[in-house]
């Protein structure tokens, strides 16, 4: 078997938003890194697909943030972006669905008012950190299709295995850090670690649940917001489902060629009953609409379906059930012990408050493992 060996002072392990702001955080200080990505596109968890009629996005993975989330705002604003945060909409009556199927249309507390998302998609903001790392001199150092199956500890340096796509020649970096910037169950079922965990480490890391791992998200694109027109939000908490939860999802740029109309939502039922019943689910998600809406949901342009509990890069065997809560990780440590230093914790489940899971988690996160970076 043919290996290559090549160095570098920092290896990111994973390009979603936490790996990509360690990578921006790097470049702008000129220290040598290479980032390693297994999929063949950067963003993670962070996935936009395009309107079927114009050029505006719908996020298939997070979509929100918050106002006073400090991190994501300043990212934002120093990439140039602020131009196209707008608010969630949520103008008019929200419905509320019972097990039984009775609407009762005008509760409160179950919209999104208040929050932001981002013209374009979130891809826009993962496309302006590569396009800044790239402005830096430091494309090069971006590697999509990179898996890597082996991390090692070699005396005071950190050895990393990993393959381009299907090829089989073993390459390989020595460095000074490793950062696991993706979730850390991904890592436990993919990646080898010598010396492996002891037991009660393993259990704590697998312990650790993936944010939006077990969701499966529809987007239902229209010709017009019709919900909109006889005074509903867009907003739906469904007891029956199968979506369970509902929200608009259009863009905020009327009347220009970015324009279009959409609802999302989240699909209520476990992944196994999902993939049973996937053929049956675009009838089942329009007959939904209808009874919340009216007629006008009949004749939608397009349906996205995302279900992350699919994609074995972001879940594993155990987020294949929806949480009925958000969880908050819980870390005895982000530096793992015994590598001196040489194996950190990254992405959006390691962040150490209560923004743990969220962009600004995700942000956060790598901001303290790049304090930790020598």
């Amino acid at each position: 078997m043919t290996v290559k060996s090549t160095q570098a002072k920092v290896v990111i392990v994973g390009a979603g938003l936490s790996g990509l702001v360690t990578a921006y955080k790097l470049a702008k200080q000129g220290i040598d890194f290479q980032l390693l990505e297994a999929r063949e596109r950067f963003g993670g968890r962070i996935l936009s697909c395009q309107s079927s009629r114009s050029s505006a996005c719908f996020d298939l993975g997070p979509s929100w943030f918050w106002p006073g989330q400090s991190h994501i705002e300043n990212l934002i604003q120093e990439l140039g972006l602020s131009k196209l945060v707008y608010r969630q909409y949520a103008t008019g009556d929200a419905v509320y669905q019972t097990q039984g199927g009775a609407l009762q249309r005008g509760v409160s507390g179950i919209s999104m008012a208040g929050s932001y998302r981002l013209q374009g998609g979130l891809t826009s903001l993962i496309d302006a950190l590569v396009d800044r790392i790239v402005k830096r001199g430091f494309g090069g150092r971006l590697h999509l299709s990179s898996t890597v199956f082996k991390v090692e500890k070699v005396s005071n340096k950190v050895c990393l295995s990993y393959r381009y796509s299907d090829s089989k020649t073993e390459l390989q970096l020595l460095s000074q850090q490793v950062v696991m910037a993706l979730p850390a169950r991904i890592v436990l079922d993919n990646i080898e670690i010598y010396p492996g965990l002891n037991a009660d480490r393993h259990d704590e890391l697998e312990a650790v649940a993936t944010w939006m791992a077990g969701q499966s998200k529809v987007v239902v694109e229209y010709a017009r917001p019709f919900w909109r027109d006889a005074g509903f939000s867009g907003d739906v908490i469904s007891q029956l489902g199968p979506m369970s939860e509902i929200h608009d999802a259009s863009s905020d740029s009327v009347g220009t060629e970015s324009q279009a109309f959409a609802l999302f939502g989240f699909l209520g039922v476990a992944a196994a009953e999902r993939n049973q019943h996937a053929q049956q689910l675009p009838n089942l998600i329009i007959a939904q609409l209808v009874t919340l809406f009216g007629d006008q949901a009949k004749t939608p342009i397009n349906i996205t379906i995302q279900d992350w509990a699919n994609e074995p890069l972001t879940a594993s065997k155990h987020d294949q059930n929806i949480p009925n809560h958000h969880p908050f990780n819980s870390w005895s440590s982000t530096i793992e012990p015994g590598w001196g230093g040489g194996l950190l914790w990254s992405g959006a489940e390691a962040a150490s408050d209560h923004t743990n899971g969220y962009l600004e988690g995700a942000i956060l996160a790598s901001e303290q493992t790049f304090e930790q970076l020598h």
